[in-house]
């Protein structure tokens, strides 16, 4: 079965919003067997969400990344692309949930890109 990873850049986001959307990544990909989540946090002073983050270090398929500087949301994607192994990546935003649906690699061909 391929591989799946997911990127959401989070910026000041409760941690309830967070969980939510972990909660529902989870439930989206239970039928895949090697998905990878990297949460980017772009608000490191947000010490409620930073603590709450720290929970998933020993999850082996979350991954927290803390920017050294907020670059935005494009430069915080990019700082995943080094972690990636996937044959498919997904790039979301912290405010979209799936509603009623799986993700299934098998229904989209595409050609793979490699990064140096």
């Amino acid at each position: 079965m391929p591989s799946v990873s997911i990127s959401i850049v989070l910026y000041n986001n409760t941690v309830k919003t967070v969980n939510n959307l972990v909660r529902n990544i989870e439930k989206s990909t239970n039928d895949l067997s090697d998905v990878k989540l990297y949460l980017v946090n772009n608000s490191p002073e947000n010490e409620s969400l930073t603590t709450y983050l720290r929970t998933f270090e020993s999850t082996g398929w979350i991954k927290t990344i803390v920017p050294e500087t907020n670059g935005g949301f494009g430069s915080g994607n990019n700082l995943v692309l080094p972690y990636l192994h996937s044959d498919y990546h997904i790039v979301m935003n912290p405010d979209i949930m799936m509603v009623d649906c799986k993700i299934n690699p098998n229904a989209v061909r595409t050609k793979k890109i490699s990064f140096p």
